[in-house]
Order: structure tokens, then sequence, then C-alpha cells
């Protein structure tokens, strides 16, 4: 049962990713996109970005965060320009491209990290009170 329960926080990261990959869409020029391609992108996602934490992990790459983020950002825009450029369309159906794609996903960092700092804020003050 433990072993089910270890689950939970990879799939609940992939939903949350997709959640806000289906906002983004909707909010970022009114892109059409399915809701399978969100998930199986916040899946990509997700597993990218933990990929990268173990390869660092593995080869003890003791990298600071003002150098890890800035790469995982590239990797992510350049995987959202790949995976989105046929994926995504417009209101009249027509692909988004690279740029498109790349301009999703630069929206859809913007607004998760929009999301993020004021909670981790939250967190900060309610546990130092």
């Amino acid at each position: 049962m433990n072993s089910l329960m270890s689950f939970i926080p990879i799939i609940s990261g992939i939903a949350i990713c997709g959640c806000f990959i289906k906002l983004a869409a909707k909010l970022f020029k009114s892109t059409k996109i399915s809701w399978t391609q969100a998930f199986v992108f916040g899946g990509a996602w997700f597993l990218l970005i933990i990929f990268g934490r173990v390869l660092s992990y593995a080869f003890d790459f003791d990298l600071s965060p003002l150098v890890i983020i800035p790469l995982n950002i590239i990797l992510l825009v350049g995987t959202g320009a790949i995976f989105f450029k046929g994926r995504a369309k417009t209101k009249e159906g027509i692909p988004f491209g690279y740029a498109g794609g790349a301009q999703l996903s630069v929206f859809l960092i913007g607004m998760t990290f929009a999301m993020a700092v004021p909670l981790i804020f939250l967190v900060a003050h309610f546990k130092s009170t």
C-alpha cells in the first residue's frame, strides 16, 4: 500500500501541470489544446524537471539555483516549442508553429511563477508565526 501512495505526488504534479497548461492555453490568445495534450505535456514537463534533479544528484553537480533555474526555463521553452508547434491551434484552426509554442511555454512559466511566489511567501509567513 505504501508503494502506491508514493505515486500520489507524481500524479498530482502531472495533474497540476496539465491544468496550468490548459488554463494558460485559454488565457493565451484563445489557443485550442485538448486535455490529453495538456496532460501529456504536463507529464513531460514534470519528468524533465525530475530527470534534471536526478542527474544533478547522480553526477554530484553542485550548481547554484542561479544556474539551474535559467537552464530549466530554456529546456522547458524549447520542449514547449517542439511539442506545441503542430498541436496548439488558434481559434481558426491554424497551428501555432515553433514561435507560438515557445510563447505559450513562456506564458505558462510566467503564470506558474506568478502563482508560486505568493504561495512561497505565504508559507514562509505561516512557518515563522
